[in-house]
């Protein structure tokens, strides 16, 4: 019996430290995975807030975009106004300002790289809700729309409006960008009377209002749209 009991005795210790071994291994399991998911949490939350930044620089991006196109519209529809067949015409240096006021409109490339990633991870602070995936894919499709519209734009001030000024006898953009880039004057006479009376140059402004205020619209959606979705954002 002594015997008997001197193995049960060392099996119950036996069986005390394997339940002992096989507890702490589940409990290292289970810290581990923990500790893991707390740091794709992190991770997560980390990629939410580069996404925050990258649309609030978009936003100031495109607010900074709107002013120069509404400046730009402003003087097209001015020289809209002036372009009639009994204009006399403005005075060579206003026309030249206005020229200028309406062409020159820059557009610069809004970023969506932590966008794209978010989308193709699939973030599940955002993947959760299906009606904020649809609204960034609205924003990533309406800024690739924005690219293209501006190259409308560009297309109608290099092509449009210089073929049309040129088959007037204006003398292209020389005249217009001389002192902006220290470009030699030109040697012709420009008569602005001859530039505002020409159907060509209006049709070439007038597809130029046409398109201004169609960006603009566009910008002020995406403006509206990326401070809704910051918002939402910033509450998670």
């Amino acid at each position: 019996m002594r015997i008997l009991d001197r193995f049960g005795v060392k099996w119950r210790d036996a069986g005390r430290d394997i339940i002992l071994i096989v507890v702490s291994i589940l409990i290292a399991f289970a810290v581990d995975a923990w500790w893991g998911r707390a740091l794709e949490r992190q991770a997560e939350r980390a990629q939410v807030r580069l996404l925050i930044g990258e649309l609030q620089a978009g936003r100031e991006l495109l607010d900074a975009t709107l002013d120069g196109l509404e400046g730009a519209a402003a003087a097209n529809e001015t020289l809209l106004s002036l372009m009639n067949p009994e204009a006399e015409g403005p005075e060579t240096e206003r026309l030249l300002s206005l020229f200028g006021l309406s062409l020159n409109v820059g557009f610069r490339d809004v970023r969506a790289s932590v966008l794209d990633q978010v989308l193709a991870s699939r973030n599940p602070i955002i993947a959760s809700d299906s009606t904020l995936m649809l609204r960034l894919e609205a924003w990533k499709a309406a800024v690739v729309d924005l690219a293209l519209d501006a190259g409308h734009l560009e297309r109608n001030r290099d092509v449009d409006i210089q073929a049309a000024l040129i088959d007037t006898g204006f003398p292209g953009f020389a005249v217009a960008s001389s002192e902006f880039l220290g470009l030699p004057g030109s040697s012709f006479p420009l008569e602005p009377r001859d530039v505002v009376r020409d159907p060509g140059v209006y049709a070439a402004f007038y597809y130029r209002a046409f398109r201004l205020r169609l960006v603009s619209g566009t910008l002020k959606e995406l403006i509206g749209l990326a401070d809704s979705i910051v918002t939402e954002l910033e509450g998670r």
